[in-house]
């Protein structure tokens, strides 16, 4: 019996010492085996470090790597340059997984073809106590004609679930071999830039044969509005969508069809949506949201909201 894949499991850490001993735990004890858990902590200003590093001595497939602050993306490529698994995956450290989460993930790379594998997620909103589960809808597999560039812009299309760099499986191969990281430059969207780019790169690499997979049980725990979350603030600024979507249009434009034009403008109307919906729910008083959106934006996001409600 072949040994099964090393997986190489990169945790950020920031002031969340105490909620990542959680989440080390259950990983400690998943259903799969073969892991390396790379936490990096990133300059924290409390005893997130030693709290870490007293955890650690126990487990000696846990590394602790101790970096001044840089952010999110700097220490997940702190994390990159230092795991040796022939698969990565990303997992925030006040965020949960269930205990099969790694290996339902490695299963879906038993087709060699596969270049992501990604789970649905329970998303719960601190705030207001709501949970709800997304991306558990089952989308197509990508046409016998449909490139794989029009693929997920089909599926950013219509959800969210190619955003983020949780809840995926990515190959290292590919990240090693075309030096991906994430750009320590950007404080929104980040994730979904890192993405793209691990596409691209796949892209050239597997060609036709690319293929995305999912798991449709939310086996990812995404907790909202943490106390270190930035994500709320920076998806307030339409500036923020507006970058992301320069990004978008030139990774598109590489395999430049119609229909890639066509799916890349639609998702450009969601987005504006979206920051709209951001707007809407942000929990600051109006007279600031019309810093970041104009009255009527704001009039339908919230008729929105109550529609999701």
């Amino acid at each position: 019996m072949s040994k099964s894949p090393l997986v190489s499991i990169i945790i950020p850490v920031y002031n969340t010492g105490k909620q990542c001993i959680t989440l080390l735990e259950r990983l400690i004890s998943s259903t799969y085996k073969n892991i390396e858990i790379i936490c990096v902590d990133d300059g924290s200003k409390d005893d997130s470090c030693k709290i870490l590093k007293d955890f650690a001595k126990n487990h000696s497939n846990i590394i602790i790597k101790s970096q001044k602050n840089g952010g999110p993306s700097a220490a997940r490529n702190t994390g990159i340059k230092i795991a040796k698994g022939d698969y990565i995956s990303f997992i925030d450290s006040d965020d949960y997984v269930q205990q099969d989460f790694i290996e339902q993930l490695v299963k879906k790379y038993e087709d060699k073809d596969v270049i992501i594998a990604s789970t649905a997620l329970q998303y719960n909103r601190l705030a207001t106590r709501e949970i709800h589960n997304d991306f558990v809808k089952k989308v197509r597999a990508r046409k016998k004609n449909e490139t794989i560039t029009e693929y997920v812009l089909y599926l950013m299309r219509i959800d969210g679930r190619m955003y983020g760099a949780v809840t995926k499986l990515f190959r290292r191969d590919i990240i090693e071999k075309h030096d991906l990281h994430f750009d320590t430059e950007m404080n929104f969207a980040e994730d979904t830039k890192f993405v793209l780019d691990y596409i691209a790169a796949a892209r050239s690499a597997y060609k036709k044969n690319a293929k995305i997979e999912f798991i449709y049980d939310p086996l990812y725990i995404y907790n909202y509005g943490t106390e270190t979350s930035t994500v709320s603030k920076s998806a307030l600024k339409w500036e923020n969508w507006q970058k992301s979507y320069a990004h978008l249009k030139a990774w598109s434009k590489k395999q430049n069809s119609q229909k890639a034009r066509h799916r890349r403008h639609i998702v450009r109307l969601r987005w504006r949506i979206s920051h709209a919906l951001a707007v809407g729910r942000a929990n600051i008083p109006m007279q600031e949201k019309k810093k970041y959106a104009n009255s009527l934006e704001i009039f339908f996001a919230n008729i929105l909201l109550r529609f999701r409600k």
